[in-house]
C-alpha cells in the first residue's frame, strides 16, 4: 500500500524546486498542485446534501469514502511514496488524521512574507497582463508596487499564511517547515532532514544541476501569472530581491510581525 505524504506552505517558497528534487528519488512521486483535497471537500459536501434526503450513518460513510479516495486517487502511480501538494493541507490536518493517517507528515515551504510578495511583483513586471494588475485596473486603482503588495497579501498569501499558522499552532509535530533560503543554500542537508522527518531511508543520488522540473504546471494561466512554476534548471541559485527596494516601510514592518507570529 502506498504511503501518502503532503506538501503545503507559502507560494514562491521553493515547492516546485523541492518537489523536483524529491522526484529524483525513484521511490517517490511528487504531484504538481493536486485536486485531492478539493475532491475530498466536494465529496464531503455531496454526502452532506445526501444526508438531507436519505437515512444513513453520515459520519461513517463520509469517512469511509475519504479513506477510499486517498488510496484510489493515486492507484495508477507505481511508486512507494506519494507527496500530494496543496496549500490547504495544513488547515485540514484533523480531517487527514480522522480518515487517513493518525500521524500525517506535511512538508511546508516558507520564506519571509515580504520576499514572497516581492517575488510575485517581479513576476508581474515580466507579464503586464498578470492577474494582479488586471484586478487593480478593474478597481480603478493605480498599478504600483504598494497596491500590488496589498492585493497579493489580501487575496493570495494571507489565506495560505493562516492555513500554515493554524497547522503550526495545533499540529506542529506533523509539519516540517522548509525555509527557501536553507533549501537553496544547503539542499543536501534539507533533503536529509525531510527524509528523516518522513521516516524513510535517505537517498544519496540527488543532483543539483541540470534539474528536471517535474512539477511544471500546464495550467499556470489559471493562476494568472506566466512562469509561476518555472525553476532554474541549470543549477540551484538563491535569488531574492531586497524587499526594501520594493515595499514601503509600514508594509515591511507588518509582514515582519506576521513572520514572527508563526514562531518557526
Amino acid at each position: 500500500m502506498k504511503q501518502i505524504f503532503f506538501m503545503s506552505g507559502l507560494q514562491r517558497a521553493g515547492s516546485t524546486l523541492l518537489g523536483s528534487l524529491i522526484s529524483q528519488n525513484p521511490d517517490f512521486h511528487v504531484s504538481p498542485t493536486s485536486p485531492l483535497m478539493d475532491y475530498l471537500c466536494l465529496s464531503d459536501g455531496n454526502v452532506t446534501t445526501l444526508s438531507k434526503n436519505y437515512t444513513f450513518d453520515f459520519k461513517k460513510v463520509n469517512d469511509n469514502m475519504s479513506r477510499i479516495a486517498f488510496q484510489g486517487f493515486y492507484q495508477h502511480i507505481d511508486k512507494k511514496y506519494i507527496v500530494d501538494k496543496h496549500r490547504g493541507w495544513t488547515k485540514n490536518v484533523n480531517s487527514v488524521k480522522r480518515t487517513y493517517d493518525e500521524n500525517p507528515k506535511i512538508i511546508a515551504t516558507y520564506r519571509p512574507i515580504s520576499e514572497n510578495i516581492c517575488s510575485f511583483i517581479k513576476l508581474a513586471e515580466k507579464d503586464k497582463d498578470n492577474a494582479v494588475d488586471r484586478e487593480l485596473r478593474l478597481k480603478n486603482a493605480s498599478v504600483n508596487n504598494r497596491n500590488r503588495a496589498i492585493y497579493i497579501w489580501e487575496n493570495w498569501t494571507s489565506e495560505i499564511y493562516s492555513s500554515l499558522k493554524y497547522g503550526l499552532d495545533n499540529h506542529r509535530e506533523n509539519i516540517y517547515v522548509v525555509y527557501y533560503k536553507n533549501l537553496v543554500n544547503n539542499p543536501i542537508n534539507e533533503l536529509n532532514q525531510i527524509y528523516d522527518f518522513l521516516g524513510v531511508e535517505r537517498y544519496n543520488k540527488h543532483y543539483f544541476s541540470n534539474i528536471k522540473n517535474s512539477l511544471s504546471e500546464q495550467k499556470d494561466e489559471v493562476w494568472g501569472f506566466k512562469g509561476l512554476h518555472d525553476i532554474r534548471t541549470d543549477r540551484i541559485n538563491y535569488e531574492s530581491t531586497d524587499p526594501r527596494e520594493i515595499l514601503d516601510q509600514d508594509l515591511l514592518d507588518e509582514f515582519a510581525r506576521l513572520d514572527s507570529e508563526l514562531n518557526v
